[in-house]
């Protein structure tokens, strides 16, 4: 979505998220400054399997996405059950504030934040710091600590390692694995590879 909403967010983010605003442009410029292991947008192989698995819109809106909110809003109504519907700049914009409690409040905000952010960070430099600061599991804090757990390479995953690291984004690795996790884990493996068969 363009026209003038993205320039709207970031005034109200400026006049009531103050200080969440002035927090998410510092660690992403911070961030974007030091993200030098890999590059996710030429290592397709990860960008494609976090954006089908995380966020299948994420290269044609602006930092949120309408049908997503509808579907979710949908889903609840109609089923009882909650649905995510969360792009990747709402979750960067999530694990920066480090809020994680379900409210309307801290829903809006993050709308508001991440199209704030569409409007000053290109879209690799969103993915790519949001997976420097994404958590993966114990001791995988971000895409560099979980690779250097797993044994991996961040510039050089096949495509098995790529759906794999989309994976954790949603089913964090524990310290120990169970076998009802390794379960939870195929999965959502599962879900992935289809998911980009039907891209």
């Amino acid at each position: 979505m363009s026209g003038p909403f993205p320039y709207v967010a970031d005034l109200l983010a400026q006049a009531f998220l103050a200080a969440d605003y002035r927090l998410v442009l510092d660690v992403v410029s911070l961030n974007k400054a030091s993200v030098t292991a890999y590059d996710s947008w030429e290592n397709r192989d990860l960008f494609n399997a976090v954006v089908a698995a995380e966020d299948i819109r994420f290269e044609s809106h602006r930092g949120f996405d309408i049908r997503a909110m509808v579907r979710a809003l949908w889903c609840t109504l109609s089923k009882g059950h909650l649905q995510g519907a969360s792009t990747i700049e709402q979750q960067l914009v999530r694990v920066i504030r480090q809020r994680f409690e379900i409210s309307l409040r801290r829903k809006v905000g993050e709308v508001l934040l991440a199209t704030m952010l569409s409007k000053y960070f290109d879209k690799r430099t969103l993915l790519e710091v949001y997976l420097e600061l994404a958590y993966f599991g114990w001791r995988g804090n971000g895409l560099r600590q979980i690779c250097e757990r797993l044994e991996l390479q961040p510039n050089q995953l096949s495509s098995d390692d790529a759906i794999l690291l989309a994976a954790l984004l949603k089913v964090p690795m524990p310290r120990h694995r169970s076998q009802t996790y390794n379960a939870r884990l195929g999965r959502r493996i599962s879900r992935i590879r289809k998911l980009l068969q039907q891209a």
